[in-house]
């Protein structure tokens, strides 16, 4: 098989053109992803159009098992989903209202426990709430600038402040034995994302990595990662 690759200019223009897409739906819609018919709100990022949500979502359980799990922005739940049917007990967050209300919705059509919560990353969480593993599908591009809406900020994180944000404080909601995880591709700012990495005296083990179309369908690929952050 034939596999693209795109620049970086190509990357940024086709991922405008994918939210264009996702904001194409002015009502709920019905998708399948995966083993999961699931709705998808509007102004929600959507595994219709992004693959690395269900990929995610299909590698995780393995690695989370049945242990008390925290989602970093969930958007549609689906990562969440997975993970709760393969037995964890779920928390999960998201800064867009619309998706909190998504990943609700989803968790009670599948009947799956779910605690959704709005807020900016930890900030729904009490100081004393502490889990055996965290995962955030962090934004993969950094540029600069204002985020046109709350939609985009699913795709962008301007400078990567919200990633260090991630990797310097969430230790602090992780049990003991708990373990600090990050999916990422390798069209995110690669050298940035280690420098923050490094900036906050951490080190980045590779747990789980693949190549997939960026969407399905596509004959342009990337690679996901699933990240182990550690203290150095």
């Amino acid at each position: 098989m034939t596999t693209n690759r795109v620049s970086p200019s190509e990357w940024k223009t086709g991922l405008y053109e994918s939210f264009d897409k996702v904001r194409s739906h002015r009502k709920p819609y019905e998708i399948s992803v995966g083993k999961f018919d699931i709705t998808v709100l509007p102004d929600v990022f959507s595994p219709k159009y992004f693959t690395d949500s269900l990929w995610f979502a299909e590698r995780l359980p393995a690695i989370v098992r049945k242990s008390d799990f925290l989602e970093i922005g969930t958007g549609t739940g689906i990562v969440a989903l997975y993970c709760a049917a393969a037995g964890a007990t779920i928390t999960a967050t998201d800064i867009n209202l619309e998706a909190v209300k998504n990943a609700a919705r989803n968790a009670r059509k599948v009947r799956l426990p779910i605690s959704v919560r709005q807020g900016d990353m930890f900030a729904p969480l009490s100081p004393h709430e502490k889990f055996d593993y965290m995962f955030w599908n962090h934004p993969f591009n950094s540029w600069s600038g204002p985020v046109p809406d709350m939609l985009m900020r699913a795709g962008i994180d301007p400078d990567y402040r919200d990633l260090k944000r991630y990797v310097r404080f969430g230790r602090r909601h992780l049990t003991g034995r708990g373990a600090h995880l990050l999916g990422s591709s390798d069209m995110a700012e690669v050298e940035h994302l280690n420098y923050v990495v490094e900036e906050c005296a951490c080190t980045l083990t590779v747990l789980e990595q693949g190549d997939m179309p960026i969407e399905d369908g596509s004959d342009v690929w990337n690679t996901y990662y699933i990240y182990r952050i550690d203290p150095r």
